[in-house]
């Protein structure tokens, strides 16, 4: 497959605006470059490389079914589309769509995308590149949600959401495991999705003297989006929670995005603005509930630390998503 040589949309006109658009983009400089470049064609993919005359093969190291174009790199990949599929931009195609260059799409998030969400893009389109290079010259290959985590987190910490201590609900965002107040149970949650192996779920329960109370495992045979993994394991918690007849609860997650919906609710039709309502309405047997943002790396090596996520194993997984360790 030739890549395309008209990358963005024909006119003057119209590739000054998309640099003006990428030029004023929250992101860090090396991105804004990196888009540009995408943009016009110029990314040293195998098939780039391959015509300037290297000896290598054009075919795309992960699939190797097809050569590696900018527009397979970064999204007609089998690992690019899930990628885009289960990012919070919930981005896929039919069959017959009409995809377009790369410089076509940059365009039509430029014209039809929120601010926020076209942050997210830019960063989500580096963290594939990324990704894509760590897999072709070191062999390296991590899920889809190490990827999605690490391209969230940079937005975050760039646009100054973290450093800035956003207030989610009664709890401010923090960078590493805290106790809560005395009498007050906290749960700290984490979900990893695995490409044909479905989607797997870690949580400690602890109490303000940080003593471990439950460290339920579970296992789903879907593949959900991150934040509706996130939703449903805070939903399974808090069943769990009430049934264990805890009083006060701060419920804690590195999925900023589910933490914002908790401490704000929105109208949402989706499944996972039905998964919010539903944490909500649980929250409802607590004297008291707060929602809370903590940055994967305090969620991930703090006390007792919720890791190892992927590594459950499906085949003892009993068929109705039940807990498998406690």
């Amino acid at each position: 497959m030739a890549e395309s040589d008209s990358h963005a949309s024909s006119g003057s006109g119209t590739k000054g605006n998309l640099w003006k658009w990428l030029w004023a983009l929250n992101v860090p400089t090396k991105i804004k470059i990196f888009l540009w470049k995408c943009a016009h064609g110029i990314l040293p993919t195998k098939t780039k490389l391959r015509r300037k005359g290297m000896d290598i093969t054009p075919l795309c190291s992960r699939c190797e079914l097809e050569e590696e174009t900018i527009e397979h790199a970064l999204r007609d990949c089998k690992w690019a589309e899930f990628f885009w599929a289960v990012s919070p931009l919930r981005i896929t195609w039919t069959r017959t769509e009409e995809r377009g260059s790369i410089g076509d799409w940059l365009n039509r998030m430029r014209q039809h995308g929120e601010t926020e969400s076209q942050g997210l893009f830019a960063f989500l389109m580096w963290s594939i590149w990324s990704a894509r290079n760590r897999f072709t010259f070191n062999g390296i290959e991590e899920d889809h949600n190490h990827y999605l985590r690490l391209a969230t987190s940079r937005m975050e910490d760039y646009s100054g959401v973290r450093s800035e201590g956003v207030t989610l609900g009664h709890q401010p965002a923090t960078e590493q495991w805290k106790p809560p107040a005395e009498g007050v149970v906290k749960i700290n949650v984490d979900a990893s999705i695995r490409e044909k192996s479905g989607t797997g779920i870690r949580v400690i329960i602890r109490d303000w003297k940080g003593q471990v109370l439950k460290t339920p495992s579970r296992y789903f045979p879907s593949e959900y989006e991150v934040e509706v993994a996130e939703g449903l394991a805070c939903r399974e918690e808090l069943q769990l929670a009430r049934d264990m007849e805890l009083k006060q609860v701060v419920l804690e997650t590195d999925n900023l995005n589910l933490s914002r919906r908790l401490a704000r609710p929105a109208d949402d039709l989706t499944y996972f603005g039905n998964v919010v309502l539903d944490i909500l309405d649980l929250a409802k047997n607590f004297d008291s509930f707060s929602p809370s943002f903590i940055k994967r790396s305090g969620n991930i090596h703090g006390p007792d630390a919720i890791s190892q996520v992927a590594s459950i194993i499906p085949n003892i997984w009993n068929g109705t998503g039940k807990i498998l360790v406690e």
